[in-house]
């Protein structure tokens, strides 16, 4: 198959990757091996999913991140810090910082 893409205005032939990293082909062939998936099917699945965790990354805020975070670590917590007021566990009895 025949693919095309445009770069800087024009039309460029896509032309079949080559992988010549030992490294990468031993992964390719683990991977494959494991999901019973042909090498392609094996980096078509893998660069999808990791492109979708990019895309997630990167669309999702700070405070939606952190947001996730907190809900993540909240069960994790142990007393007195899961029902503890925050001005509780940083400020003394007379309002100074502890």
């Amino acid at each position: 198959m025949v693919e095309f893409f445009p770069c800087y205005g024009r039309l460029v032939y896509a032309m079949g990757m080559n992988v010549k990293n030992p490294e990468t082909q031993r992964l390719v062939r683990e991977l494959a091996q494991l999901t019973g998936e042909s090498q392609t099917k094996a980096i078509t699945e893998a660069v999808r999913e990791r492109l979708k965790h990019l895309h997630r990354e990167r669309s999702t805020g700070l405070s939606d991140r952190l947001l996730a975070i907190g809900q993540d670590c909240a069960p994790r917590l142990k007393e007195p810090f899961r029902s503890a007021e925050h001005g509780d566990l940083l400020y003394d009895d007379l309002g100074v910082p502890r």
